[in-house]
């Protein structure tokens, strides 16, 4: 990948165990300082009994937003780019943003969104941000060897 001057880049990963549903988290930060060098934070968090692999996923996004100011990063960026190989994040991220949150967190068959406590924390952590933040699909498991490290970290 090639690093922006001025982008932070974050990777996270949810994992959620089938036979224990233990469900673990990681997220990986890397930017450039005004210097150029490149800087790399890993950071792993133990999940929740019962968790799905949706819900670590989403929480995953979360727990990295909120724990950005606990890095020390220096303010050198206009945006943040989250990188993750959920499709469920990436997919429902602007519907939880201009269509659930309007529509009192029901679908369109008026049943209760599921995760909706997670998207509203999603909602709040991007606010918090005050900068402008994406989220970009990346395929799992594959040669991307910084969703490999967020992987791991979520293992």
């Amino acid at each position: 990948m090639i690093l922006r001057k001025n982008y932070l880049y974050i990777y996270t990963d949810g994992s959620s165990f089938q036979k224990s549903r233990r469900g673990g988290m990681g997220f990986l930060y890397i930017y450039l300082d005004e210097l150029e060098n490149e800087h790399r934070i890993d950071t792993d968090i133990t999940g929740y009994e019962g968790a799905t692999n949706n819900q670590m996923e989403l929480k995953a996004v979360n727990e990295a937003l909120r724990k950005l100011k606990d890095q020390n990063i220096p303010k050198c960026y206009n945006l943040i780019e989250i990188r993750t190989d959920s499709r469920y994040v990436v997919d429902n991220k602007n519907r939880a943003i201009y269509y659930w949150s309007k529509q009192k967190w029901l679908n369109s068959f008026g049943r209760p969104i599921e995760n909706a406590s997670l998207w509203k924390e999603l909602i709040n952590a991007l606010k918090s941000v005050n900068c402008n933040v994406d989220i970009v699909w990346v395929k799992g498991h594959s040669k991307d060897l910084d969703n490999k490290v967020a992987d791991r970290l979520a293992r």
